[in-house]
């Protein structure tokens, strides 16, 4: 059983979990909407309900202890991702930013899960640790997704830059 500081450190973890999940619905939702090209789309829909499922996940280990999300993280993530869509969308269609801004973001998520899996690792909450460890692999991959459409889109830009003038 989890101390009183224990499981104040697991609730936090879990909270900050669940803000950075909301912030990545959010600019996966803008990414998605911005997107043309089918094949990104795609990926960007399935992360963005793999992510849902996620999120889902740490309300569920929150309310088996009797906690519930942070209202005060939740805001600040809701506005840093409504920012962010924002200049997303003033960017255009398959931005190197808007790439960049999804691969800061995944591991973001995996750093937050990380430590989500070790606190719940070292307090015994399996279910905790189990969930960090499974989010953190999820989302690694994701950020190596996230790197291989640098290169698509680099190989796009170079390819309309060094075309003949005419």
């Amino acid at each position: 059983m989890a101390t009183p500081e224990g499981l104040k450190l697991l609730v936090r973890a879990l909270e900050d979990a669940h803000a950075i999940e909301t912030e990545a619905l959010e600019m996966l939702t803008a990414l998605h909407q911005a997107e043309t090209d089918p094949e990104l789309r795609s990926t960007l829909e399935r992360h963005h309900a793999e992510t849902r499922e996620l999120r889902a996940r740490v309300d569920a280990c929150l309310r088996d202890r009797g906690k519930r999300t942070s209202g005060r993280k939740e805001r600040q993530a809701f506005l840093s991702a409504t920012v962010k869509g924002f200049s997303e969308s003033l960017r255009g269609t398959s931005s190197p930013r808007n790439i960049s801004d999804w691969y800061v973001t995944e591991h973001r998520e995996v750093a937050a899960f990380a430590i989500v899996a070790r606190v719940g690792d070292r307090l015994g909450a399996e279910d905790v640790a189990q969930l960090g460890r499974d989010a953190a692999m999820l989302h690694a991959k994701m950020g190596e997704r996230a790197a291989g459409w640098f290169d698509y889109l680099v190989e796009q830009f170079v390819r309309s830059t060094s075309a003949p003038q005419r």
